[in-house]
């Protein structure tokens, strides 16, 4: 039985992602914890990584891990990109607000025709890690008063919608 989402039988693997950065900005640091959605599927001889949330940011890659850390990282470079253009804290966090909560009704009828694939064809008692598809997306973003304890190692979480 399948493990990974990635061995399903699936042309669009319909996912959540979870990532926590630190971002900083001009005079402040910032943790931002974000749920999405994403799509993975095939694009010819590549891996696209598309987001639901935020529905502008796609990366691709010759497999669909190279898609995901393609993904990742792209995210994160939005954060910095908008921590170095915001005055302050606030400006931020409702940049990163009205950024994570972008999408599209193309990308999101994509989600909604993949979740019904995966729902038919996932068999529930296989070990592939799996959640409600019908958890929204989110943000958090939340000022840093800097300490130690805010050093994190951040591993991505993919897990199909079904």
């Amino acid at each position: 039985m399948p493990s990974s989402p990635f061995e399903l039988d699936l042309a669009v693997i319909p996912l959540f992602y979870r990532y926590r950065d630190v971002v900083f900005g001009r005079g402040f640091a910032a943790t931002v914890e974000t749920t999405g959605r994403a799509l993975v599927e095939r694009d010819g001889d590549d891996y696209v990584m598309a987001g639901v949330e935020p529905g502008g940011l796609a990366a691709g890659g010759a497999t669909s891990e190279e898609a995901r850390h393609a993904f990742r990282r792209a995210f994160t470079e939005v954060l910095f990109d908008l921590a170095a253009d915001a005055p302050s804290f606030q400006v931020f966090k409702e940049s990163v607000e009205a950024f994570a909560a972008e999408t599209s009704p193309e990308t999101l009828a994509a989600w909604t025709a993949a979740v019904a694939d995966a729902r038919r064809l996932v068999d529930p008692a296989s070990d592939v890690a799996r959640q409600p598809a019908d958890l929204g997306a989110g943000v958090v973003v939340s000022h840093v008063e800097l300490a130690p304890d805010q050093n994190v190692v951040s591993e991505p979480v993919h897990l199909v919608a079904a």
